[in-house]
């Protein structure tokens, strides 16, 4: 069974391959500023709860804001980092959000259902703008794609997409990382779901990694039907949940 710590030092590092970083006496700061929304490539992670947290906060907001580019503070899934960091958000004027726990997964038994056979799967290199179109389908943002972007100039990501002929319905990521493996981005266009694509993709997507890693492969997520085929599909709940949360001032001069 894969071990907390584990993922927690995956999740953390999970950016670097699509945001430049900086190791700081405190933790991590990332960011991209050809991509300014997303929060994903734009954030800090304190890893150090034993520093000065209020000189640890004046340098997250110095260093996004000299960038302008809003601060925000990821969890480090560090045990009792809420209780501690919360009081000083409250006192440096960051706004604090928690959100659902996510279920973690790992992928340990063989897939129980049948797939279709209706789809082509690739691996894909670029997205084009059959692919945007399927991504704006969730979510009309540059934001996404731009992540997505950056992070196929790694050979260590896999995007995996399935086509109806040359048209694009269904994708999905699998991340090779320092001993464990992660699915994400699984996506299939509004118009094509509820077609047993994004199960073909998923069952797809186990054979590819086997042939390319060894690793244990994880994945998590909070979505009840996306739960469904992931246990249909193998993956067995892990015995924990990770805490989530956000932290961030609000833009200033326009950005």
């Amino acid at each position: 069974m894969i071990d907390i710590n584990h993922i927690r030092q995956c999740e953390t590092d999970f950016p670097k391959d699509f945001a430049n970083t900086i190791d700081t006496y405190y933790g991590k700061l990332f960011y991209n500023a050809d991509n300014k929304e997303s929060h994903d490539s734009n954030h800090a992670v304190i890893l150090d709860l034993a520093v000065d947290i209020d000189k640890t906060l004046d340098d997250i907001a110095s260093f996004y804001e000299n960038i302008k580019i809003s601060p925000r503070i990821y969890s480090a899934y560090i045990p009792r980092e809420e209780e501690i960091l919360r009081p000083y958000f409250n006192k440096h004027s960051f706004i604090f959000r928690e959100f659902d726990e996510n279920q973690f997964f790992e992928w340990q038994n063989p897939s129980t259902i049948n797939t279709s056979n209706d789809i082509t799967i690739r691996r894909v290199s670029e997205i084009d703008t059959r692919m945007v179109e399927m991504i704006w389908s969730e979510d009309e943002s540059d934001r996404a794609v731009k992540v997505l972007s950056n992070h196929l100039k790694t050979d260590s990501f896999h995007l995996l997409a399935g086509y109806l002929g040359d048209v694009p319905v269904t994708m999905g990521s699998v991340k090779v990382m320092n001993g464990l493996s992660r699915v994400d981005d699984v996506l299939t266009h509004k118009k094509y779901r509820g077609k047993g694509y994004s199960r073909a993709l998923i069952n797809y997507m186990l054979k590819y990694h086997s042939s390319i890693s060894k690793n244990r492969l994880y994945l998590y997520a909070s979505n009840p039907t996306a739960i469904k085929i992931y246990r249909e599909t193998g993956f067995a709940d892990l015995p924990f949940t990770l805490k989530y949360w956000s932290a961030w001032k609000e833009s200033v001069e326009g950005y």
